[in-house]
């Protein structure tokens, strides 16, 4: 389905590292529709 573009993933919220804490939090919450994303910072 993704390599016919016909899978889409809905993103309630990107967070950087940094602020994991932020989104384990908002995960746990549970009011959340979509994926939560962290992101790194390829240094």
């Amino acid at each position: 389905m993704a390599g016919q573009g016909r899978l889409t993933v809905e993103v309630a919220e990107t967070f950087p590292l940094e602020k994991a804490a932020d989104a384990h939090r908002l995960s746990q919450a549970g009011h959340t529709r979509g994926k939560i994303v962290v992101t790194v910072d390829p240094d």
